[in-house]
């Protein structure tokens, strides 16, 4: 047994003690089990085949309903923060309705309706797991060093495998191919820039070295997609980052582009990169293809409506449509674009639900950044504001690949949600300006625009 699954299990019972004392310590605990996954990585031996993931998740369940019988659950703070927590609950509904009754093949819908299900109660448990500013820190802490983690084994460590100029077999439950892997690095590089503007000289320490090892996982995977993407973001960014910081978050992007000049050694990247632009004669075999199955999927919507299930296109109706468009015979295809691929599996009610719980939140990160940015709570302020451009550089990247079910998208909607509600207890008094301890999931007493943190129970 390796030093290295000794320090991985001791971190392991640690946090799951703390998670009993504060729930987000169980978050916590879940990202490690998912990022740092004893089976994806050499020093797993000998407990590779345990479950850890779901332990830790089970853990986290615990944790939360533990802290709920003793009525220190948090209550909504808003009817959109409300409403989004409902919408993610008609998605579970809406899933369990075509699943048993609509799908064609119970069977093969049924890994993609359990992901589904579990992905829900992850969302419900990251919400009434945090409490306060520090809960909201150390999750996302949790989530940036277990990415920098990949980008240190890529990098540093060579693991994983160069195939066609792209990184494969490397990285997390549902994130080993490249294109799903650049899509979760694309979704958490964003939340680096508040800790590293507005965090402390530690946090600000850890972002100078996490951050260069995720973009260069981003580049490693080669993806288009991600490359429009981290376009999106830095759009996103400079758009909607209030004026009081503009000059700050303008800096923040020059250093990306001069880490990003740095690590681009790679010339196929950036002739990968500029095929996206082609024209259709110029356009290479995989990006015109992609083209024909979104042909093909929007056929399978027109045709089942309602829903075919869980991989409803790429293993039950897609292959013949895709034969039908393109003329090849495939036994597996994915649509290639996450919107469509939700409307085939769970039909165009599913794609509304799901386009409503991604445009929720960015309408509460646009309105926390306006609240935070007259207070002068920069970390809150530069924090909305990269969430809601990993919202939208995981959106963009999802209409080139069948991403938008997977859970980290669960993850950044709950983020924003506790990103939002933590400015709740910001009184709208104008004679005064006054803090109060009635704030949901953050309860906490704050003083001096929220640097002071103090842990108390909501009841």
């Amino acid at each position: 047994m390796s030093l290295t699954i000794i320090l991985w299990l001791a971190l392991f019972g640690l946090f799951s003690v703390l998670a009993f004392f504060r729930p987000a310590w169980g978050v916590v605990l879940y990202m490690l089990s998912y990022f740092l996954a004893p089976m994806s990585w050499w020093w797993g031996k000998p407990v590779e085949n345990i479950r850890w993931n779901l332990y830790s998740g089970i853990i986290l369940l615990a944790s939360v309903l533990f802290h709920w019988i003793q009525g220190r659950t948090a209550k909504s703070s808003s009817r959109l923060t409300s409403w989004i927590l409902v919408v993610g609950i008609l998605i579970f509904l809406n899933a369990t309705v075509v699943h048993f009754v609509l799908a064609p093949n119970i069977e093969v819908s049924d890994r993609r309706y359990w992901l589904l299900v579990k992905f829900v109660v992850l969302f419900l448990l990251i919400v009434y797991s945090a409490r306060s500013r520090f809960d909201l820190r150390i999750i996302l802490l949790s989530i940036i060093i277990g990415a920098a983690y990949i980008g240190y084994e890529t990098s540093w460590n060579q693991r994983g495998n160069i195939k066609g100029n792209r990184l494969e077999s490397i990285g997390a439950s549902s994130a080993s191919t490249a294109n799903d892997l650049a899509n979760l690095m694309v979704t958490i590089l964003p939340m680096t820039g508040a800790f590293f503007l507005a965090g402390n000289k530690w946090e600000r320490a850890a972002m100078v070295v996490s951050a260069p090892l995720i973009l260069n996982v981003i580049l490693l995977c080669n993806s288009r997609g991600a490359f429009l993407g981290c376009f999106a973001v830095c759009i996103t960014i400079l758009f909607n980052t209030p004026p009081q910081i503009r000059i700050k978050i303008i800096k923040l992007l020059c250093l990306g582009f001069i880490a990003l000049w740095i690590l681009l050694g790679d010339p196929k990247i950036l002739q990968r990169f500029e095929t996206t632009f082609n024209s259709a004669e110029m356009r290479d075999h995989s990006a015109s293809s992609r083209l024909d199955y979104w042909k093909a999927g929007l056929m399978v919507i027109a045709d089942h409506p309602i829903g075919s299930g869980g991989d409803g296109f790429s293993r039950v109706h897609g292959p013949k449509y895709i034969k039908y468009v393109d003329g090849e015979d495939f036994q597996r295809r994915s649509v290639h674009n996450g919107f469509i691929n939700e409307a085939c599996e769970w039909g165009l009610q599913g794609f509304v639900l799901r386009l409503l719980f991604l445009i929720g939140p960015l309408f509460l990160l646009r309105n926390s950044a306006k609240i935070y940015s007259k207070h002068h709570d920069h970390f809150a302020t530069v924090l909305s504001v990269t969430m809601m451009a990993s919202i939208i550089g995981f959106s963009v990247q999802s209409t080139f690949g069948d991403f938008l079910d997977n859970e980290w998208s669960y993850w950044i909607v709950a983020i924003s949600i506790l990103v939002h509600c933590s400015h709740c207890g910001i009184s709208n008094d104008r004679n005064r300006r006054s803090y109060t301890n009635n704030i949901s999931f953050q309860s906490c007493e704050t003083r001096n625009n929220f640097e002071r943190e103090i842990y108390f129970p909501t009841k």
